[in-house]
């Protein structure tokens, strides 16, 4: 009640020509007839300034709240335009956005979320002031500017890297597919980087084949590397491009034999052992798989023998 008697008052005062500059109906001069209006100063913008790039299409705007020399319930207004000349003109379209009755913060500060998206890639100006007792306006600030971005690429990804066998011989090929997840630039705008320490790849994009390579030791195994890049040109708000990439990588492996040539080396090799009289029958058949059947008899037998 007290805070209503202290409005009409003031605004009685003013018709009387009691009022200032900062009520709303108009400047008029000081006069004893009734109290002061108060004295309002501007609110000072917190974020975002400095023409920072937000990462958002509906930033919040953050001021420290103003101060006054009298009681009473403030709230702000806040102004955003794409040219710092458009606070001051006039028109239709003039102002990109125009919030008032923003309640005052508790904490000393006050935000206003915008309430829709700003077109990307712009620069924004915005500043506020403070209305005190719904007729008493203070000074804007001083503008602020910040600006918006072309939002992030999707986050590039392989979602799965197959070879049509994990085992290969030597001199033989194995075919790679790789299944990539991004909705946003289409495949053959990719680049696809295969790697691998021997051996030699024919083909292009990501389905590629895989040639093992021969005279090294076998049996012997391959990580085989896909790199994919995705590169774009971003446009920012002073119209400057910059160019950017996302990269995703995955792996598959494969177990490269010689058949031929491993089974003639285990042939020779248990052969060699076992007319070595002094290499025990468990050292015979190291080599010789345990779920094959005859393991076990062959060591019975290579015992038999080495007792004789």
């Amino acid at each position: 009640m007290r805070r209503v008697t202290l409005l009409l008052t003031t605004l009685v005062a003013a018709a009387c020509g009691g009022g200032s500059s900062s009520y709303r109906s108009g400047p008029s001069s000081p006069s004893t007839l009734g109290p002061v209006p108060p004295s309002l100063t501007a609110p000072i913008p917190l974020a975002p300034i400095d023409d920072v790039t937000v990462q958002t299409l509906r930033p919040e705007l953050r001021v420290t709240n103003a101060t006054s020399d009298q009681p009473g319930e403030r709230t702000y207004e806040f102004q955003l335009a794409e040219n710092p000349e458009s606070f001051d003109a006039s028109g239709p379209g003039v102002l990109t956005i125009t919030k008032t009755g923003v309640p005052e913060g508790a904490d000393g500060r006050t935000v206003f979320q915008l309430e829709q998206d700003l077109p990307v890639p712009k620069r924004f100006y915005w500043r506020a002031r403070a209305v005190q007792l719904w007729a008493f306006v203070g000074p804007y600030s001083a503008p602020a500017r910040f600006k918006t971005a072309m939002p992030p690429k999707p986050v590039l990804r392989v979602a799965s890297l197959t070879a049509s066998s994990s085992r290969a011989e030597v001199d033989t090929e194995v075919t790679l597919a790789a299944v990539i997840d991004n909705t946003d630039t289409p495949v053959d705008r990719l680049v696809f980087e295969w790697t691998v320490e021997k051996g030699a790849f024919s083909g292009t994009g990501p389905i590629v084949r895989w040639r093992a390579p021969r005279g090294e030791r076998t049996p012997a195994t391959y990580d085989l590397q896909l790199t994919v890049i995705d590169r774009y040109t971003l446009v920012d708000a002073d119209g400057r491009t910059e160019l950017r990439e996302n990269r995703a990588t995955a792996s598959t492996r494969v177990r490269v034999h010689d058949s031929r040539g491993e089974l003639t080396t285990l042939a020779l090799t248990f052969l060699g052992d076992f007319a070595n009289s002094a290499v025990s029958a468990e050292t015979c058949v190291r080599n010789f798989s345990d779920t094959c059947r005859g393991k076990q008899e062959e060591l019975e037998d290579i015992r038999d023998n080495r007792q004789k």
